[in-house]
């Protein structure tokens, strides 16, 4: 938005010409658009700013601003007009022990998030304890750090699994050596109703904001809470489902499709977050061709892409007893959460986002920690890099503090780039794999390159869905692509859709040289 038209929002009487502030605001740029030439004291009070944020508004502070009567300010008025509309509208909430806490330490609701995640992922964990093996049970370090079973162990000691198998790749060792139709089929089930549920309920509150029946709070509505309520269900279900079966859906795809399920929602985040902190240490924020298009058209929908990725993995695996589970379901409920925030403000709190796209990382190391030295630092040090290169750069402090000065940013950037590619070096030369440390490059290519896919296949799709709408619209009328207006256009972009998520994987097996059939079961393990 160019400054000919200025986005101005008045708070507590103040007038404030955001219009800068867009693209950077953590909440998103949507709900600046929203509030243009209005009163936003209401919406800004409901979230507990912290004290930066407060402070950092008197950048954006228009001078003209008095104390006369509150006008209406149309999206056309000047900032001089706004000004003179100013009003102090009320008396500034008055702080509660949680707002003070949550404003000068912590969010309280981020921590809460977290905590309610991880004690999920631990109980699940405990539940599926194996039995004693020659009359003596397993101690808690010893089930934790059994990430390659053979079989008979694990299988929450009732349960017959393949196991570890040495002779072939991407071996998912947590399968029935002989799979049971009942498992097959609740597994199954047990998904397809959760996923289509999330999308229902996406939907209904999609359409429900459009004809202005809910907004963007703190509060949340209805529609939040009956997803996180149908989520709490379905986790409930699947631990119940675990231990009367077993199998997940494991036992009918392979492994690599979990992993890209998961790799589809770190792209489409990368691709989505671009504009606001950039793709390379804060650098390239946009694109060369309908950037604002394909940003919208992300922001919109890509909460069902991030409900199938995780929905479609957290049916994948059964409840195990290993740190690898442990950290894997604590990833999964946390994406869950930011799932069921459904217009809520969290949902766009950056601290909180940036923490639940990098808890990947944290999972990744773990995992990799009980399998070989090379693959521990494949994920730690691949992660480590798409972290510092990319995510870090979207955390409101570092943004802040960095985007005041082009120095104090260079200066930034080039003291974590030395720090990060000094810890590679030390990881790979201490642990003798110096040779391997090409590795580090693995992961960033898989999430940066399968970017271009997706903006390949949206100007594609945009191209020929304004092809088929082209007789239906209007004279003046553009054409939207988050709007389509004809059910043809529609289908189209879903088969569309449906088609690049499937390359996407495709390219993701190939790139890992992951089989796309089963690997066998029945067979022993080779000793």
């Amino acid at each position: 938005m160019g400054s000919s038209q200025p986005v101005l929002v008045t708070i507590e009487g103040k007038v404030y010409d955001v219009t800068n502030f867009i693209n950077d605001h953590p909440g998103g740029a949507e709900i600046l658009l929203e509030h243009n030439g209005k009163d936003a004291t209401s919406s800004f009070l409901s979230v507990n700013h912290s004290d930066e944020a407060k402070q950092m508004m008197d950048e954006y502070l228009l001078p003209e601003s008095t104390s006369s009567p509150l006008l209406p300010v149309s999206e056309n008025a000047t900032s001089t007009d706004a000004a003179k509309g100013a009003k102090l509208t009320k008396e500034p909430a008055s702080k509660s022990l949680h707002t003070f806490l949550t404003t000068k330490f912590v969010d309280f609701n981020i921590l809460f998030y977290i905590l309610t995640a991880l004690l999920t992922a631990f109980v699940g964990t405990l539940s599926a304890w194996p039995g004693p093996k020659n009359g003596i049970y397993p101690t808690l370090g010893e089930m934790l750090a059994n990430g390659y079973p053979v079989s008979g162990e694990a299988g929450l000691g009732r349960f017959l699994i393949v196991g570890k198998r040495d002779d072939i790749n991407f071996m998912y060792s947590w399968r029935l050596v002989t799979p049971t139709i009942a498992a097959t089929v609740t597994a199954w089930l047990g998904f397809l109703v959760h996923i289509l549920g999330q999308f229902f309920l996406l939907h209904s509150a999609q359409k429900a904001k459009a004809d202005g029946l809910i907004n963007w709070s703190k509060e949340g509505n209805w529609y939040s809470r009956a997803m996180l309520r149908w989520n709490i269900l379905f986790v409930l279900l699947h631990l119940v489902q675990t231990h009367l079966f077993y199998d997940g859906i494991a036992v009918s795809v392979p492994e690599v499709t979990a992993q890209a399920s998961v790799v589809m929602i770190l792209v489409v985040i990368l691709a989505m977050e671009i504009p606001r902190r950039g793709l390379f240490l804060g650098f390239i924020k946009g694109y060369r061709w309908q950037g604002n298009e394909f940003v919208a058209f992300l922001k919109k929908y890509h909460s069902y892409v991030v409900c199938f990725g995780v929905c479609y993995d957290f049916w994948y695996h059964p409840f195990e007893s290993t740190a690898a589970h442990f950290s894997g379901f604590s990833y999964m409920f946390l994406m869950i959460w930011q799932s069921s925030l459904i217009y809520h403000s969290d949902h766009r709190n950056r601290n909180w986002t940036v923490i639940v796209e990098a808890g990947v990382w944290v999972h990744g190391l773990i995992t990799a920690a009980f399998q070989s030295a090379s693959a521990l630092l494949m994920f730690t040090t691949g992660f480590g890099l798409v972290f510092f290169v990319t995510q870090i750069w979207g955390i409101p402090a570092i943004k802040r503090f960095t985007d005041k000065n082009f120095a104090v940013r260079l200066t930034v950037q080039i003291i974590v780039f030395v720090l990060y590619l000094a810890s590679v070096l030390i990881a790979y030369g201490l642990s003798g794999n110096i040779k391997k440390s090409y590795s580090v490059f693995f992961i960033p290519i898989a999430e940066y390159f399968l970017i271009i896919p997706y903006y390949v296949w949206f100007l594609l799709s945009s191209w020929i869905a304004y092809k088929i709408e082209k007789p239906h619209l209007q004279e003046g009328e553009k054409f939207n692509m988050v709007k389509l207006k004809t059910t043809g256009a529609g289908w189209f972009v879903f088969v569309m859709g449906f088609a690049i998520n499937v390359a996407v994987l495709l390219s993701f097996a190939i790139f890992f040289s992951a089989p796309l059939s089963i690997p066998p079961v029945g067979l022993p393990p080779k000793v």
